[in-house]
């Protein structure tokens, strides 16, 4: 899981939109898609728990998990 790169607010959207989720490659890819789409998902939310916690990525900050 460590490794899996998704928007999360479009991860919690699939069921509403169908649209698929796009995994990308690294985080880098991941962080300019969030930005350029401002699609930021709540960390309240992801910490609340479940699997959503463990996909949770920095965007604007370095951060490693």
């Amino acid at each position: 899981v460590r490794q899996t790169h998704v928007n999360l607010v479009d991860l919690v959207d699939t069921p509403r939109t169908g649209a698929p989720v796009k995994a990308f490659p690294n985080l880098k890819k991941l962080q300019d898609y969030t930005i350029e789409t401002e699609k930021y998902f709540p960390k309240e939310d992801a910490y609340a728990g479940g699997l959503l916690r463990f996909l949770l990525r920095e965007t604007l900050h370095s951060y490693g998990g």
